[in-house]
């Protein structure tokens, strides 16, 4: 009860108070998957520069399949840190 007698809405409360925390859940998910799409591509990259690997894979399965990975990972954490909770 509060000090005017009326009953005290505890579910209310709790639903106002998550929400910011799971706005930070989803902006800090986000986040890290955009770190992993850029550690994704540049992982990729610097194994083109190392001159002493014999087994690179081929140029076109590199920009078919591996840096498109890496940029659709770093498009849905940049999807997923702007989602806002309702």
């Amino acid at each position: 009860m509060t000090q005017d007698g009326t009953a005290h809405d505890n579910a209310a409360d709790g639903r106002t108070s998550s929400k910011p925390r799971r706005r930070r859940l989803f902006l800090r998910s986000g986040q890290l998957l955009m770190i992993i799409g850029v550690l994704i591509a540049v992982a990729h990259w610097l194994g083109h520069l190392d001159p002493v690997t014999a087994t690179h894979p081929p140029v076109w399965l590199e920009l078919l399949v591996n840096y498109p990975v890496a940029a659709v990972v770093v498009i849905i954490g940049a999807n997923l840190s702007s989602h806002k909770p309702k």
